[in-house]
This record gives C-alpha cells, structure tokens and sequence, in this order.
C-alpha cells in the first residue's frame, strides 16, 4: 500500500481547519493510500482538537509557521510529503494527482495552482483568478515600491499561465499557494525552514535553498486548490511583525547569498550605516535580550531624513 503525510501547521484556526481536513477526506479517490495527517499545534490559545485519526503536536508556545513544519516533518513516517495551510480546500482526486507528482519528481517540491474564495465564502468557481507559483523579487517591479523594505527577497505570484510541459508541470523561481508536494530526502538536504521565525518569508527561504541544494521547483497544472488566505472564518493566524519578518530576510541574504551586502545596499545606499545592516544588526542583537523592537517604532526613532541617526548604540 502507497503512504503519503500531510504535515498542517494551525493556530487558532480550529473551524477552518475543521473544513481543510474534511476536504482532504471526502475528495480522496485512491482507494489504495494510506494518508496520516499531522497536526501541528504551533501553541494556540485553546488547544486544536481533531477528528480521530489526525496526529495532532502540540508545541507549548508559538514558535512559527517554519517550526512547526519542521516539527511535522520530523514525525512522518513516510518519504513522500505534503506540506500545507490549515485553511485550504482541495478538488476530487488530489490524492491521484499528488502521488504521480512525487513519483514522477521526488527530488524537486511542487506547489499547486492557486485560487482563492470569493466574496460568498465559496472556492472553485467559475471566472476565478488562477496563480501560478511565483518568483523571487530582488527588489520590487514598481518603481515606487523598489525600496521599501518589506519588498526584498519578497514572493510574488505569477500570474500568467506557464508554458506547460507535456506532462503538466512547469518550472518556477519560487513554491507559492500554501499547499507542496515534497519528499523528506528533499526537505531534509535543503534544510527545511530551520532559523526561520514565527511567521513571513517561509516560501523565498525555502525555494532559495531547495534551488542551492540542486532541486528543482514545480507548479502542477493538474493540481489546484482554494486559499482561504486568512481572510475569511476570523483566521487570522499571525501577527504580522515587521522586525521578525525583516530578521527573516535578512537571514536569508546571511545564510543564502554569496555577497549578502549587495542585497543589503539595494534599499539606502549609506555605506556601512545603510539601513538594511543597521536595521539587520539591531535585530540580531535583540534577539538575546529578548527586546525586539516593533519595526515601525525602531523607524520612527532611527530615521532621520533618509538617513540613519548616529548615535553610540550604532
């Protein structure tokens, strides 16, 4: 018999999730596949309860999105992988479709095409706007945002449809949808998300090491699924804070890149005060102390005409 492992990170998403596992259960065709699924517990409020069958692990305080993959993919018992959000739904047959990807590619990580819900909470529907994977931005393509920080080593969807092999799949810069079809000999040999913290950057870190690590990155014709995004059903997972998903990029131009100082002078070109390598610094630093500070009060407080404060904590 064929086994596959589905690792879900959740917090405080109990109903959405609710509705991700039902999906996953009632649109299986294979009659022949034993899937397990791992619930990882990333320290919600009130603790996940699911449906027996589901292994559910439970971290005792939010450590992110990154840990609790890698947590989840620590406990598989299986080679092959899927690794996805708790407020996806799937279509009729997913299973099939996902088997023959990672058997076809078991050394490359394959995201699905990606729609999303409408405004009547409903998904698959006729007209909807369809995503194909992604690719990394150095920068950002606007002009205006070109230097804003929260747009380096962002993702951004490809929205135009591939030129597809015969097989359906085409190759991608970066994974992007929320739902990746893996092996744990791939996940484990680029690293997983070790590093990573709480929560933004998960998809750039991994896709910049599966690539470095000489796997390929696939989107699926044949494979879609709904992103609930967080926006419906109150699940809204994650604080968005900026100095944690600065720290994210920056740990990934450290550990990533050849020459990370010429990411960093891409926003403020200041020598070495810019303000990536101020901002990188001050963030690092705080992570022994325990005093990260919010990105948008270290702003206000350190920047001064386009430049940066000098002062003796610099």
């Amino acid at each position: 018999m064929k086994e596959l492992t589905i690792v879900i990170p959740a917090l405080n998403c109990q109903d959405i999730l609710l509705q991700t596992i039902a999906s996953l259960s009632k649109n299986c065709v294979l009659t022949d596949l034993k899937v397990q699924v791992i619930v990882v517990d990333d320290g919600s409020d009130v603790p996940i309860i699911c449906p027996p069958g589901i292994k559910v692990i439970r971290h005792k305080k939010n450590f992110g999105v990154g840990a609790a993959f890698d947590t989840g993919v620590k406990a598989a018992e299986t080679e092959e992988l899927v690794l996805m959000g708790a407020d996806i739904l799937v279509q009729p047959g997913w299973d099939k479709k996902v088997m023959r990807i990672v058997e076809d590619y078991p050394m490359a990580i394959t995201c699905s095409v990606c729609s999303g819900f409408n405004t009547e909470d409903q998904a698959f529907m006729a007209g909807r706007h369809l995503r194909y994977g992604a690719h990394i931005l150095k920068y950002h393509e606007s002009p205006m945002r070109k230097h804003t920080q929260t747009d380096i080593l962002q993702a951004q969807w490809n929205r135009v449809e591939p030129d597809w092999e015969t097989d359906g799949m085409a190759s991608v810069g970066c994974i992007l949808g929320a739902f990746y079809v893996t092996t744990k000999v791939v996940y484990n040999h680029s690293g997983g998300f070790m590093g990573h913290k709480l929560w933004g950057g998960l998809e750039p870190l991994i896709s910049i090491r599966a690539k470095r690590s000489g796997f390929m990155l696939f989107v699926a014709r044949d494979l879609e699924t709904a992103h609930n995004y967080g926006r419906l059903h109150k699940t809204h997972e994650r604080t968005v804070r900026w100095d944690v998903i600065l720290y994210n990029k920056m740990f990934m131009a450290h550990t990533m890149f050849e020459d990370p100082t010429e990411l960093m002078g891409l926003l403020y070109k200041h020598g070495p005060t810019n303000w990536l390598s101020v901002a990188s610094r001050r963030i690092r630093n705080s992570i022994d102390d325990g005093t990260i500070p919010d990105m948008r009060e270290f702003h206000r407080q350190n920047w001064l005409n386009g430049l940066i404060k000098q002062g003796d904590d610099i």
